[in-house]
């Protein structure tokens, strides 16, 4: 039997938060042999050196880290092992008891169909934070292709018929809003500001984008319609 649960993160380089983060899945998980957490660290990150035994580490070459968020996060996900894999960034703590439970009914439920669960949590709307089935990202081989990751699956669920539900018993804090972590902080390791590429290629909404998102709709249908997934 394989793993329920991936939890991926990317992770600022020398980030402040990270070992908040993995103290509160130590606190509230029932049962830390069924699930992971992987974490993408700058290989030149001398702060964050975890050694619980759930913990995976991918170090990522420092020239890899201007792709920024998306990138990071499509390395990730496309080595979690987990039926479900839950994106968080390294500021949010998981605040639900047993979470792992709760996931690991799901599971069960949708862990071998095309589907994407939403997290709850306060001072902040929209379904952020999601997780996706391993089935999803093995159709689309990816996350998302710009930082805007939870816009992207979103934008995706809204054209896949009936492929998504809201968790309301999972809840997690994002400290960005609890501990007024600036915008300017919260980036400043995954897009630095010598950025060599065209950022108008990465603009939500921009014509580049739209097409993209359509291939991965495109792809997930054809999965649905003659797979089964």
């Amino acid at each position: 039997m394989g793993l329920s649960l991936s939890i991926i993160v990317p992770v600022r380089k020398d980030s402040p938060w990270i070992e908040i983060f993995l103290e509160s899945v130590r606190e509230n998980a029932h049962d830390l042999d069924n699930l992971e957490v992987l974490l993408g660290i700058a290989h030149d990150d001398t702060r964050t050196n975890p050694t619980d035994g759930f913990v995976r580490v991918i170090r990522l070459d420092q020239r890899l880290r201007k792709w920024g968020v998306g990138f990071y996060t499509n390395i990730l996900a496309l080595n979690a092992r987990g039926k479900l894999i839950w994106w968080l960034s390294d500021e949010v703590v998981i605040k639900t008891k047993d979470f792992d439970l709760l996931l690991d009914r799901e599971a069960d439920l949708v862990g071998d169909r095309i589907y994407k669960l939403s997290t709850s949590f306060e001072g902040c709307g929209g379904a952020l934070y999601p997780i996706l089935t391993k089935k999803w990202i093995g159709v689309t081989k990816r996350w998302a292709d710009i930082p805007n990751i939870d816009s992207w699956v979103n934008t995706i669920d809204a054209s896949l018929p009936q492929r998504s539900k809201t968790l309301p018993d999972l809840r997690i804090e994002d400290r960005r809003i609890t501990e007024k972590i600036t915008e300017e902080e919260s980036v400043a390791e995954y897009m630095p500001p010598e950025v060599p590429f065209d950022m108008d290629d990465y603009t939500w909404g921009g014509e580049r984008v739209v097409g993209e998102i359509q291939k991965d709709v495109d792809k997930l249908l054809r999965a649905i319609a003659v797979q089964g997934l």
